[in-house]
């Protein structure tokens, strides 16, 4: 019936131009589809503008509700006549070049909406049409900064944005720049990954630990940073003075208790335990000192490590202490009978890279035991270390809570 697509294509517009503005529709209605099919013609979009419109044409046959148009589409007259639009350009003042123009290098496409529970049908029917071998779907794909991936995954694991912000800085600031290359270039960066290594406590051992504190009025964030200063002064020829930065999550304001909120929050817990002091005296002594401290809830941490920086000039990038704790007592066991027989179990996943050298999380298992997880550098440190590590804190735990009068320098000599 015609001899080209472009005159079917003609055919629908001049059709579509007296449905949409009658038998006498003005003559810059007419001006303006003439302009638009010469265009459509000579880009060669005359096949397009017909595909559209006929899986368009199709879905409104069956019932199928369709969008009006969005984008840059709807400023074209042409594609309101033959109805892949219905918004009028002309009565909004939507202008056709921002659709297409000869000087437009990318390809154009109309943006429109289906019903999404018979989008389905319209694809089945395009595939019928016009083979499957001829139809494919696309995908958009969303891509982050190296930088911004890093605060982003920082935030989602809830690790302190001092942290995420230090790592995320140590990206170089330049174009198309990713994770892999930063890595590449700043050995300093390298040096920062971390890999994890867990130990599990039997519940046997773990009530031991438990009814010690219990008895003796201790928290077990005490007596694990006891464990910990103990190995580190044994390894360090005796030293005395060592420091542990515990993290905690506190309610430390009126309206964090009353709303359920919490934070977490850095203590750098400073230890001086000489090797006279008996198990149980240093355990009191680490207590006190972090009683001290929880007393100023709301300090700022980034003006204690900038001092911290300013005392021992820490490199950049990394912290004063070497180790952190992180102690969460979890309850082994739900009070709410709707909930207790739901298992319960934590794992911890290192984040890619850290600024401390070790950081150990103690939780509860669900069986009443404990599983301790080191993430440690592994520029500086070794899966054998945290063996190390683990089975002396162990040792020393145990020691002095079968005999908290013995000295710990007695202890360290033994272990």
């Amino acid at each position: 019936e015609f001899e080209t697509h472009y005159d079917y294509l003609k055919k629908l517009c001049e059709d579509g131009i007296t449905k949409r503005y009658g038998e006498n529709p003005g003559e810059e209605i007419l001006k303006r589809a003439e302009y638009e099919l010469s265009v459509i013609n000579k880009m060669g979009y005359v096949d397009y503008f017909l595909i559209v419109w006929d899986y368009i044409n199709y879905a409104k046959s069956v019932g199928i509700p369709v969008g009006p148009g969005r984008g840059s589409g709807a400023g074209s007259i042409a594609a309101y006549a033959i109805g892949i639009t219905d918004i009028d350009p002309i009565k909004y003042g939507l202008i056709f070049e921002r659709f297409l123009n000869p000087e437009r290098i990318s390809m154009p496409d109309f943006d429109v909406d289906f019903c999404y529970e018979k989008r389905q049908d319209v694809i089945d029917y395009v595939c019928r049409k016009y083979g499957n071998d001829h139809v494919s779907q696309i995908i958009t794909f969303g891509t982050m900064s190296a930088r911004m991936v890093i605060r982003d995954v920082g935030r989602v694991l809830d690790y302190p944005y001092a942290d995420t912000d230090k790592l995320a800085k140590m990206i170089p600031n330049e174009l198309h720049i990713t994770i892999k290359k930063a890595l590449d270039q700043n050995i300093e960066l390298k040096n920062l990954f971390v890999e994890v290594k867990d130990y599990y406590l039997e519940p046997e051992p773990t009530k031991n630990l438990m009814d010690f504190c219990m008895n003796h009025q201790l928290s077990m964030t005490n007596l694990l940073l006891l464990g910990i200063r103990t190995y580190l002064s044994k390894v360090n020829n005796g030293q005395e003075d060592i420091t542990i930065q515990n993290f905690i999550s506190r309610r430390s304001t009126h309206d964090e208790w009353t709303s359920g909120g919490s934070r977490t929050i850095m203590f750098p817990c400073r230890t001086v335990i000489s090797p006279e002091t008996d198990f149980l005296s240093a355990a009191y002594e680490i207590q006190n000192v972090q009683n001290r401290i929880y007393m100023h809830s709301n300090y700022d941490p980034a003006l204690i490590e900038e001092e911290m920086r300013k005392r021992y000039h820490t490199p950049e990038n990394t912290t004063y202490e070497s180790c952190y704790l992180t102690y969460q007592p979890i309850p082994v066991k739900m009070e709410n009978p709707h909930l207790v027989n739901i298992p319960q179990h934590s794992k911890w996943f290192a984040n890619g890279a850290a600024t401390k050298k070790m950081y150990l999380t103690v939780s509860h298992t669900e069986n009443g035991g404990m599983n301790f997880s080191y993430h440690y550098q592994t520029a500086h440190l070794e899966e054998h270390d945290m063996e190390l590590l683990y089975y002396y804190m162990m040792r020393i735990l145990f020691k002095g809570i079968a005999e908290p009068e013995m000295s710990i320098g007695e202890i360290m000599e033994l272990v």
